[in-house]
Parts: C-alpha cells; structure tokens; sequence
C-alpha cells in the first residue's frame, strides 16, 4: 500500500470514539427490539464492545468495518484477555459478542464481513485455552510467573507468524527494532507494521498462499526500510532509527557527565 494512502487513513482517536459509542447505541437498542437476548448478556456484550471500540481507536487507529485480520487477533488474544474484568463471564462473552455485533453490522449496513472474521469468532478452542492458561499464570510465583508469561507471548507470536502478521525484528545487519524506541523509531515502526498488515491482506485477497506472501512482505519490508523517503529528508528509515539511538547515547552520556 502506498504510504500516503496509508496516512489518509489514519483518523482521529476521537472521531473513531465518537462514532463507535454512536453504533454501539444503536447496536444495544436493536439487540432489545430484534434479538431475545436478555439484560445481562446484553450489558456483557457492551463491555466487550466497548473494550473493542477503545483499542481499535487508540491502537490501529480504525473501526470495525475496517480493521484488519491482526487487529482482532491481538484484541482476542492478547488485549481482551490482559485488560478486561477477572470476571469468567464477562472473558467468556468475547466471541458470542463478536459474532452479535457482525449480525447486526449486516443487518444495518449490509456489510460483507472479511473472510477471516468469522475463523476467528468461531475458534472456541483456541480463544479457551489462551484465557485458561493466563488465568493459571495468577497462582505462579514471580519468577515463574516471568517465564510462563513469556511462553504465553511466545505461543501467540508463533500463531501470529505462522500466518504471517508478525513484523521482523531484525531491520540490518544484526540490528533490531529496539525494546524502549524513540519517537522517531517508535513512529516508524508503528508505520511499518501497518504498512505491513494492509499488504499482507491485498495479496491475500488476490489468492496467494502464506509462503508467498512471506517472501513478497520481506521484499518489501527490506525495500522500504533501505529506499531514502522525501518525508525524511531523504534519509531511509534505517538511517533515521540509526540517527536517533547514536543521538539518544550522546545525550544519556552528556547527562551522566553532568
């Protein structure tokens, strides 16, 4: 995807806010007149909407209608489970909620849901048994907790680049996208790694399988961090990361000096 294109579509936090909690009424007042569903689920259906709206605007920076296959994927799989209420049935209500406010988004909009959607809201098992072995992290001591937690992340960025949404981490020789960024680097990287989603989609669109759309992606991933950009002042993203941590490592040297 074009780079500007891809800044065109980055909206503002609020506007996505303002507009998500405006569907959300009208999701709530459909599921009350159309639907049998009952006070409580309806009021755990809008928590984890609520939760989903939240992410998508201060996150990706997106809406339902638009958001990608990684979007929901780090919501259900790691966000939701990490940031929601310790209560069974509200965790428990992620996927019937999803799968709810799909029905109604046809219903409303006529909208065609992507293919990956409904794999993901209907992937019981998978949903179960990352929240099952979060929930065992609670009884762990703290160094064990450490290490479990870091399985826990692991599994999930195995599944992540078995499909191919995860970014690498390597940007040359060696060098890794760092684990504190500068602003410079952390803009970039966010940039990148959407860049990198929205291409991942058109070829999956197009019928190409996993293996080829991996060394299509890193192609392109290779090209855009070493080809020099106007909006850079001609620099290349790997020089300007460069830039940034030698300037960083002068300036936390002059402060120790002082």
């Amino acid at each position: 995807m074009d780079d500007e294109l891809l800044d065109q579509e980055t909206a503002d936090t609020q506007d996505l806010l303002d507009s998500g909690y405006d569907e959300l009424g009208r999701y709530a007042q459909w599921l009350d007149t159309h639907t049998s569903t009952d006070n409580r689920t309806s009021e755990r259906y809008n928590y984890v909407l609520e939760a989903l709206i939240d992410y998508l605007a201060n996150y990706p920076k997106t809406d339902f209608r638009s958001m990608l296959e990684y979007d929901l994927t780090w919501f259900c799989y790691f966000y939701y489970i990490r940031q929601s209420t310790p209560d069974a049935a509200i965790q428990e209500a992620l996927l019937p909620a999803l799968s709810s406010f799909t029905s109604w988004m046809k219903y409303e909009y006529e909208w065609l849901a992507p293919s990956w959607l409904a794999p993901i809201v209907d992937d019981e098992t998978l949903y179960n048994r990352r929240l099952a072995n979060y929930r065992t992290l609670e009884n762990l001591s703290e160094s064990d907790w450490a290490d479990a937690f870091e399985a826990w992340c692991n599994e999930l960025n195995d599944y992540l680049d078995s499909r191919c949404m995860l970014v690498p981490r390597e940007i040359g020789n060696g060098i890794v996208w760092g684990g504190t960024m500068g602003w410079r680097e952390k803009a970039l990287y966010d940039h990148c790694a959407r860049r990198w989603q929205h291409e991942r989609e058109s070829r999956l669109r197009a019928g190409a399988g996993y293996e080829e759309i991996r060394q299509t992606l890193l192609n392109s991933y290779t090209s855009w961090l070493e080809t020099p950009q106007e909006r850079l002042d001609m620099a290349s993203p790997r020089e300007v990361i460069m830039l940034e941590r030698i300037d960083n490592d002068t300036t936390e040297d002059d402060e120790e000096d002082d």
